[in-house]
């Protein structure tokens, strides 16, 4: 019996001495929202360790969507393991509502799980509101009430 929990416990004492390979991508910027693109000043850099391909390389998606659930952009590329700055995301369509959020996930490959590297929320300041649409709104009952009695007058 002694002999048995030796052995038990010397095979989880080499288990737990094993090195363990934990690959984690990051990103150490600011990312700025606007209603065209996505930037980062920084610049920002991303730091690529996931071999999700089994290739030296790491797939990924870079993603923004706004606050109806519309994909401004979706961008996928594959680049060698190291360090990148993040650059410049221009939407190739126009935020309608906010919030816009911005999603950099590493892609699941090679024994992999997909990985979220950041998702960074943000703004755009022009898009009307519900009370801006109210404000037109009601400018044009008025003038048509306006129009209304003038029509009457003459």
């Amino acid at each position: 019996m002694s002999r048995r929990l030796f052995i038990v416990s010397a095979s989880l004492m080499v288990f737990l001495a094993l090195p363990t390979v934990v690959s984690a991508d990051s990103y150490n910027g600011t990312l700025t929202i606007t209603c065209t693109d996505a930037f980062d000043f920084g610049p920002g850099i991303i730091h690529l360790d996931r071999d999700n391909t089994g290739s030296g390389t790491d797939s990924f998606e870079i993603k923004a969507v706004d606050g109806n659930g519309t994909v401004l952009k979706d961008f996928f590329n594959e680049l060698s393991l190291g360090d990148y700055v993040f650059g410049n995301l221009i939407f190739d369509v126009a935020p309608t509502r906010n919030p816009i959020t911005v999603t950099f996930t590493s892609l699941a490959g090679n024994g992999l799980l997909a990985q979220q590297v950041f998702s960074i929320e943000g703004s755009c300041n022009s898009i009307p509101t519900l009370s801006t649409w109210g404000l037109v709104l009601m400018a044009a009952v008025v003038g048509l009430i306006g129009l209304a009695v003038l029509r009457r007058l003459l």
